[in-house]
């Protein structure tokens, strides 16, 4: 089955990443063997290895890195003052909660104290 060659959105993006890594080993292998010789085996001066990124996909990734970019330097312009908030998944819950106040509070406790107080050999415990 021969490969798909996506060149538009993610897929763009992810095959302009992979052929531009390839590129990055064919280009390190052909300085390596380079240095190895001693400079006299200029071997494949194109680095047949590499595979070209078609327009599209550089488009992509252009775009993608600009973006990338774009926000670093807004962060490191403008960085958050405060520490973004964090939400409680329960504060809606507990917001429909009636609280009670410290008149029933009160009503409650001096109930409690009667029970115990009529029951025999009771305590709060």
């Amino acid at each position: 089955m021969r490969e798909a060659p996506f060149n538009e959105g993610p897929a763009g993006v992810a095959n302009a990443i992979k052929h531009l890594w390839q590129n990055i080993g064919a280009y390190l292998s052909s300085l390596a063997n380079y240095i190895v010789s001693g400079g006299k085996d200029a071997g494949d001066a194109d680095s047949n290895g590499g595979t070209p990124i078609d327009g599209r996909s550089l488009i992509a990734l252009l775009a993608t890195i600009g973006v990338d970019l774009g926000l670093l330097a807004l962060t490191a312009l403008n960085p958050p003052s405060i520490a973004p908030l964090r939400r409680d998944a329960l504060a809606r819950s507990q917001a429909q909660i009636p609280h009670l106040t410290g008149t029933v509070i009160r009503q409650i406790a001096g109930a409690i104290e009667t029970a115990i107080a009529r029951a025999p050999g009771a305590d709060l415990e």
